[in-house]
């Protein structure tokens, strides 16, 4: 029944008119994206013209190269993250340890002391204190540096 469906009668010149202009205007469409990929994609030297099959098999590389470059970085990131982490730790306990340290050193109670002390009292609290400082600037030397410590190297005195 034409009543429930209309279709215009086209001529089959005006048929063919209209296949032309779309595939004429698809062609068109086609070429504007190849020209954006051939600027998109790095240039060969070898290739001085691409055709379409290479421009878009050299297209294919270079996605496959992104993606894994990519995946380095994402991998590189995650490794610096937790580099990271454990360097904050190592912050933390170290500053914990710090803060232990010094109060231990700094809780004695100078009113405690007579003013007539012996020269060896003065002496090993000045050893005390030097032993300390310099554990301090080692801990604090190896985590500004980045070098890692080994507690069974002879190369550095930690405690």
């Amino acid at each position: 029944d034409r009543s429930l469906y209309y279709a215009p009668m086209l001529s089959p010149y005006q048929i063919h008119m209209v296949l032309s202009l779309s595939l004429a205007g698809r062609r068109a469409q086609l070429r504007q994206c190849l020209e954006q990929l051939k600027q998109q994609v790095p240039m060969n030297a070898e290739h001085s013209r691409y055709t379409t099959l290479n421009l878009l098999h050299r297209a294919r590389l270079h996605i496959k190269k992104l993606e894994e470059q990519e995946q380095r970085a994402q991998q590189l990131k995650e490794r610096l993250r937790c580099e990271q982490q454990n360097l904050h730790q190592r912050l933390e306990e170290l500053l914990a340890h710090s803060s232990v340290e010094r109060p231990r050193a700094d809780s004695l109670d100078s009113s405690r002391f007579s003013s007539e002390r012996s020269d060896s009292e003065d002496a090993e609290v000045d050893v005390e204190g030097l032993a300390f400082s310099s554990i301090e600037e080692d801990a604090v030397a190896a985590f500004s540096t980045g070098r890692e410590h080994s507690y069974s190297s002879t190369s550095s005195v930690w405690l």
